[in-house]
């Protein structure tokens, strides 16, 4: 099972305000850290961990994540369409196309519900299409004074662990050791 994890070099986006439901929700920060997705296969659902000592970065400033309330599959390129599968108890499902792209995923209320730091949980749909390009995540930062406010929508590309990076290097190596026998 591939594991992609959410680091500090990847491109991630993010915008403050708890009412933004849309793919046009979502802006630029350097870099996120400690959110932990492991896709599911077939029909298994992924799980989704945020571990102790989450961080981004937005315009030069870290920021601590404190909770996670908010679980998307994101689109650029057009609509999702999905119909809930299996989420947390208290999760709700959310399918939105607009702002030039899709969203579909689950979120909870920030009070209750929501993970804290070492929490996971398990989401599926029971069918979805469209391209998905990223994941999202709504979640709620240590400075409610800061530029972003209490809470955030952010967004990151999944960048495979390197256990799977070097697996795939040496299943690479291997073809060109082959192709030249």
């Amino acid at each position: 099972m591939k594991k992609a994890i959410l680091a500090a070099t990847m491109a991630v986006t993010i915008v403050g305000g708890a009412s933004a439901q849309t793919i046009s929700s979502f802006h630029s920060v350097e870099a996120i850290s400690g959110i932990t997705v492991v896709p599911g296969l077939g029909v298994n659902p992924s799980t989704v961990t945020l571990s102790a000592g989450a961080t981004m970065t937005y315009q030069g400033v870290q920021y601590g994540i404190t909770q996670l309330f908010g679980v998307f599959a994101l689109s650029d390129t057009g609509a999702l369409t999905a119909t809930a599968g299996m989420a947390p108890n208290g999760w709700n499902f959310v399918n939105n196309n607009g702002g030039g792209g899709g969203i579909a995923g689950y979120n909870a209320n920030a009070n209750q519900n929501r993970f804290n730091p070492g929490d996971s949980g398990q989401f599926s749909f029971d069918s979805l299409s469209g391209d998905v390009t990223d994941y999202g995540f709504h979640v709620t930062l240590d400075n409610p004074n800061g530029p972003l406010g209490p809470t955030t929508y952010i967004r990151a590309t999944p960048v495979p662990e390197p256990a799977t990076l070097a697996g795939i290097g040496i299943a690479g190596l291997g073809l060109i050791r082959r192709k030249r026998k």
